[in-house]
């Protein structure tokens, strides 16, 4: 009988080591596929963190485009009479600014602001975070420099301060000394006249 069940208990663990192989087999390709797909957001973290500034910039360009467009179109007639608007912008018919350079300004500045937006939403938390951090870290070490400077100042005027203020005492005493000494001498001249 013991050997019966040796065999069972065999078998049951040989079964658990099969599941517990499937198991971590597929546990280590799960996190193979997330390393990996860890990775490509890693590589799209690393552009839009790269190039967030560039992206920013054309943003801009796209809204000055947009703006510029757009005051002309608004100005009417009147931009068919001004020499430096190029005649391709004008429309002929309507002597105001072509409407399909306003569409055009348009459709610019609204990919433009996708691309912001992606670009923004593709950047880590962690890297805006730490760039904070690190700024308020610096920030703070400069404060402490520069409040630690100002001890020191402040602590060179106080001595200063106090000195002045003794040698200031030091006066007063002297004068009230010249002083009392003064009035009695006049005192004393007062009562030889009498």
């Amino acid at each position: 009988m013991s050997v019966s069940v040796s065999i069972k208990e065999n078998e049951v663990n040989y079964r658990e080591g099969i599941n517990s192989e499937n198991k971590s087999n597929k546990l280590y390709s799960k996190m193979l596929e997330k390393g990996k797909q860890m990775e490509l957001k890693k590589g799209s973290d690393n552009f839009a963190v790269k190039h967030q500034n560039k992206v920013l910039a054309l943003v801009y360009i796209g809204a000055a485009v947009l703006v510029i467009i757009v005051g002309l179109r608004g100005l009417g007639t009147v931009v068919g009479d001004i020499s430096i608007i190029p005649d391709f912008l004008i429309d002929p018919a309507t002597r105001k600014i072509d409407s399909n350079f306003v569409m055009f300004a348009l459709i610019l500045e609204f990919f433009m602001l996708i691309m912001l937006s992606l670009t923004t939403f593709f950047i880590p938390q962690e890297v805006k975070q730490e760039k904070t951090v690190v700024h308020d870290l610096k920030s703070v070490e400069l404060y402490k420099e520069e409040l630690e400077k100002l001890k020191n100042y402040t602590a060179l005027e106080l001595k200063m301060l106090r000195s002045y203020l003794d040698e200031y005492e030091e006066l007063s005493r002297k004068m009230n000394k010249i002083h009392t000494e003064n009035f009695e001498s006049i005192k004393r001249i007062a009562s030889n006249l009498k």
